[in-house]
């Protein structure tokens, strides 16, 4: 999973729980990045190993990817961590571990 975020984003600092909480409940299952986009622009896409390769140019947005290369989820702004959730549960058959502590949706 990759998060993309800017540090001095009012949008991404309000994300940053989701991302602390979802670390917290997939820690042993995914491999979570967070990634700040101040490398990546202006920066040519590399491929699909590359993480310009799958930043649209918005902040926050989450991309999951499953273990084939295929991108499952890939939403900017606001993602809600039920969206989050149910993608991570798509691509690795498990649930989160532990109770679901934040819930943030799209206003």
């Amino acid at each position: 999973m990759l998060v993309f975020y800017l540090d001095d984003s009012r949008t991404s600092k309000a994300f940053a729980p989701s991302v602390s909480e979802l670390q917290r409940l997939w820690t042993r299952s995914i491999d979570l990045m967070p990634l700040t986009t101040d490398a990546l622009q202006g920066r040519a896409d590399q491929g699909p190993t590359d993480p310009a390769h799958y930043w649209s140019g918005h902040i926050p947005q989450v991309v999951v990817i499953n273990k084939d290369g295929k991108v499952v989820l890939d939403e900017s702004g606001p993602v809600s961590i039920d969206a989050i959730n149910a993608a991570l549960t798509e691509v690795t058959g498990l649930k989160p571990q532990g109770d679901v502590k934040l819930s943030l949706s799209r206003d």
